[in-house]
């Protein structure tokens, strides 16, 4: 039984791994590779443009500094994505809190976190880090879609001790 359980848990670790894994890579190609295209066809452009119109290559430098510095905020929430020690030895309250503080420090987001204390005190850890990674897809996904910056994520128990989560946007 303890050996099956073992097992089980190896298997739902690897599992999650990969899912991590495969968020990171569609991050990648969803986001920082379509910012450094950018980039790059807009240097081209500001570089053809020099000598024609001065002030407009320099307006296009101006747009390819803003997205060299929006793919370096990409860059800084991938690598914090990628560091598992941020996601343990914490408690569930204090992850959420600081995946909403990244979020909005590197993406101008106003994320606040609402989460009822007996919500970490009873789900079980594996049910915790599920919650995490829902939340973390649902505020990447508001971010890719342009959603409102004003973000309200609520986690509560509802009947039967189910977690409830609720994201309003503002």
């Amino acid at each position: 039984m303890i050996t099956e359980d073992n097992q089980r848990t190896a298997e739902f670790q690897k599992e999650i791994g990969e899912l991590n894994r495969q968020k990171i890579v569609r991050q990648l190609h969803n986001g920082l590779t379509q910012t450094v295209s950018a980039l790059a066809m807009r240097i081209n452009y500001a570089r053809r443009l020099i000598a024609a119109d001065p002030v407009a290559a320099g307006e296009e430098l101006e747009k390819v500094e803003d997205l060299a510095r929006a793919a370096t905020k990409e860059i800084r929430h991938i690598i914090y994505l990628m560091r598992p020690e941020n996601q343990e030895n914490t408690d569930l309250i204090s992850e959420l809190k600081l995946l909403a503080s990244k979020m909005g420090e590197l993406f101008d987001q106003d994320i606040e976190v609402e989460v009822q204390d007996a919500v970490a005190d009873q789900l079980p850890q594996d049910v915790q880090d599920v919650v995490y990674g829902i939340v973390e897809e649902l505020l990447e996904s508001s971010r890719m879609l342009g959603e409102k910056n004003h973000l309200i994520l609520s986690l509560s128990l509802a009947e039967n001790d189910l977690a409830q989560l609720n994201l309003e946007y503002r």
